[in-house]
């Protein structure tokens, strides 16, 4: 199974967390150390460290500040990130995996310590509430999707049935004669259906769009008018008395009905595409200064704008 975008997304976070670890060993009083020997050629702890630095210095140094920026600007917007976020998380992608055991060989093969994974889990979940709490939806903004998509907000015909299901057309047909002269529908069902979902009930199927019927039983309650019963009919296997207690036409959803229920989706929209942005925007706001200029990377100056340095 291929990993899911926002695992890739973890792993690779949790790789350059790890590559960071070797770069800082730099300097640390072991650059002599042997780390690997190569036909009699020995590749010192320094050579290690210097080929991260120049293949992968500043990619990680990009993530280190990234990092930093996120967790500046959640402490000033007082967003948190609890070890239950996390969990609940980390369970999330779990349920995408055949078995729980799939998963842990997905984070053993991603070469990753689960504590690392976790801290890459924490940035994620900072974006995604960061990037909530900017994320404001309007009435006007509800009432204008609302207007544009109205179709989507229609309340379909609904209608309100009883049943009754028997194993024979003639048992049926007895039933419809004590109804004709005055049996109680619901009494009956409860004597002689052999629905097991509705018996005890009375037949009561409750409210539900006629779309949801089943065609057999959805073809006789086009046929009736609140308060008739169908004649015997088959369908299934079986056969069946309906019951229409009460028909409702399709009509249009009011806005304020619908209005809390657009917010919630726009605001999910809006929340999505601001993540995309959102390290970057912060990453401008900051004040960063590169005091290594090997590791500098300054962006590509735009138009009528003046070049600067040491701003990532």
């Amino acid at each position: 199974m291929t990993l899911p975008r926002f695992m890739l997304s973890v792993v690779r976070s949790a790789t350059l967390a790890g590559l960071a670890a070797l770069t800082l060993c730099q300097g640390c009083g072991a650059s002599k150390r042997p780390v690997a020997v190569v036909n009699g050629e020995t590749i010192t702890q320094a050579q290690l460290d210097q080929a991260l630095m120049e293949r992968a210095g500043q990619v990680i140094l990009r993530q280190m500040i990234d990092e930093s920026v996120i967790h500046h600007a959640a402490t000033k917007a007082s967003v948190t990130v609890t070890d239950k976020d996390i969990d609940g998380k980390i369970e999330e992608i779990r349920a995408r995996y055949p078995s729980p055991q799939d998963f842990d060989q997905m984070v053993a093969s991603s070469g990753q310590s689960m504590e690392r994974i976790r801290k890459s889990f924490e940035l994620q979940l900072l974006i995604e509430k960061l990037a909530a709490k900017d994320a404001k939806v309007t009435d006007e903004q509800c009432k204008q999707h609302y207007d544009q998509y109205k179709e989507h907000y229609l309340q379909k015909e609904q209608v309100h049935l009883r049943d009754m299901e028997f194993e024979s057309k003639e048992n049926a047909t007895n039933v419809l004669k004590a109804l004709k002269v005055g049996g109680d529908f619901a009494a009956l069902a409860k004597e002689f259906s052999t629905d097991p979902a509705t018996k005890d009930k009375g037949g009561d199927m409750g409210e539900m769009p006629v779309d949801a019927l089943q065609p057999h039983l959805k073809a006789a309650a086009d046929k009736l008018e609140p308060g008739k019963i169908s004649d015997v009919f088959e369908g299934m296997g079986a056969w069946y008395l309906l019951k229409l207690e009460k028909r409702t036409k399709a009509q249009q959803r009011p806005f304020d009905e619908c209005k809390e229920e657009i917010r919630t989706m726009l605001t999910q929209q809006e929340t999505q595409m601001a993540q995309g942005g959102l390290v970057e925007k912060l990453r401008e706001a900051a004040v960063i200064e590169i005091k290594d200029p090997k590791l500098d990377t300054p962006k590509p100056a735009q138009p009528g704008a003046k070049a600067g340095k040491g701003k990532q």
